[in-house]
């Protein structure tokens, strides 16, 4: 296998590549049976390796067939009983989104609002409770913030992150374990339930299964959260998230489960520059190369046979990990991140102003970008734009984010 910096993207490719290969003639994936869980994370995975037109055939399937009046989306075999019921739908918001598929986006995050608990932040495991004592999951609440701020509900982000700050603050013997399970009435669940333990509790040094994804999706969050708001808090909680991977046995990083590790390694090597976070994605990575399949897919762990489900998560955090290490990549760091929040002239979107710098029809644009599309003027901003080819900069940039998400400075 080649070591070469663009490893991850080519084993990237090769699981886009068996993805469509269930590309179905209506536009529609995989096994019809198996509904939205088969699905839920293909357009995302097509997306980051370039194959937006086939993500977006399956968009307009999701639209005419897979969605409800309420914003749900399905087929789903599984009824209403799972605990992380709405995890499916964060996957088919952020994938819609990333495509500017605005409607799928934004009424699959109306429905999800209603799993919203605006006292503690977090987001209910359940699809029916909504009570003082309905159980709140760290990967369905983190899961459902990613969604949020993709869809540009800060507010509701920022509970998340409130939500987290307190699930941290309630842990007893962290980092060597990780309770990852909390109600309002109960708080913290220290009280394994022993048929079900994986939900409840991570530990650091164990060689069995774990879902060791918790670390990971925390802590990519935060690091997200950070960007779109220039808090340091969350900053620092992401790390401290992530702190608990940090002293993980080698057992836990062979887990496909840490996929979302290698995200957030991958965005804090950006952000902060620290060594140890690129050693982990890099790390991450390889395993995850290693346990690819000739033909491009994944298995799930502990399953045996292909999996779609993993297959397209893998391609997501491969492709995070080769836009942080694969070369020629923009690194943003915190001290840009800081500065680009310094545009704010107020609390909501339509208050922001675009930066006084670069040409005045540029400017011009930019201020529309600051009204519609806060987000991505948060990333041109971090951009140093000194220098001849400032304006060249200035549009590398647009256009290379519009296409998709990355950043090639020329």
């Amino acid at each position: 296998m080649s070591k070469s910096p663009q490893r991850f993207r080519e084993a990237r490719d090769r699981g886009s590549a068996f993805l469509l290969k269930h590309m179905r003639p209506d536009g529609g994936f995989g096994d019809p049976a198996l509904g939205v869980t088969d699905y839920y994370k293909v357009p995302s995975a097509l997306q980051v390796s370039g194959h937006s037109d086939a993500a977006n055939r399956l968009c307009h399937w999701i639209r005419t067939h897979g969605m409800t009046a309420d914003g749900d989306f399905g087929p789903r075999p599984g009824g209403t009983d799972d605990y992380f019921y709405a995890y499916f739908n964060v996957w088919v918001v952020m994938g819609a989104h990333r495509l500017g598929q605005f409607d799928l986006s934004q009424r699959g995050m109306d429905f999800l609002m209603d799993f919203w608990d605006p006292e503690s932040g977090g987001f209910y495991s359940s699809f029916t409770d909504r009570d003082e004592g309905t159980k709140q999951d760290l990967w369905v609440v983190a899961g459902c913030g990613i969604a949020a701020l993709y869809a540009g509900r800060l507010d509701v982000a920022e509970g998340v992150g409130t939500w987290m700050k307190t699930l941290m603050g309630a842990q007893a013997d962290y980092p060597a374990r990780m309770y990852t399970v909390y109600s309002r009435t109960n708080g913290l669940f220290t009280d394994v339930d022993l048929a079900d333990d994986v939900r409840y509790v991570v530990h650091n040094d164990a060689e069995r299964d774990q879902y060791f994804f918790h670390p990971g999706i925390a802590g990519g969050f935060l690091a997200r959260l950070y960007q779109a708001t220039g808090d340091e808090e969350w900053l620092d909680l992401s790390k401290e998230y992530m702190r608990f991977a940090e002293g993980a046995n080698d057992y836990l990083f062979r887990l496909l489960r840490a996929g979302k590790v290698a995200w957030a390694a991958s965005v804090l090597w950006r952000l902060t520059g620290e060594s140890k976070y690129q050693e982990m994605a890099v790390r991450t990575g390889d395993y995850i190369i290693d346990s690819q399949a000739e033909d491009g897919y994944w298995n799930s762990d502990g399953e045996a046979g292909p999996s779609n489900d993993a297959t397209a998560e893998m391609v997501v955090w491969l492709d995070e990990v080769h836009q942080a290490v694969g070369g020629g990549m923009l690194r943003l760091s915190a001290r840009r991140t800081r500065r680009c929040h310094k545009y704010r002239v107020g609390t909501t979107s339509s208050q922001r102003s675009a930066p006084d710098t670069g040409p005045a029809p540029l400017r011009a644009c930019l201020g529309l970008v600051a009204a519609r599309a806060p987000m991505l003027l948060e990333a041109i901003v971090a951009v140093n734009w000194a220098g001849a080819r400032g304006l060249e900069r200035y549009l590398c940039v647009v256009a290379a984010i519009g296409a998709n998400d990355r950043v090639h400075l020329p």
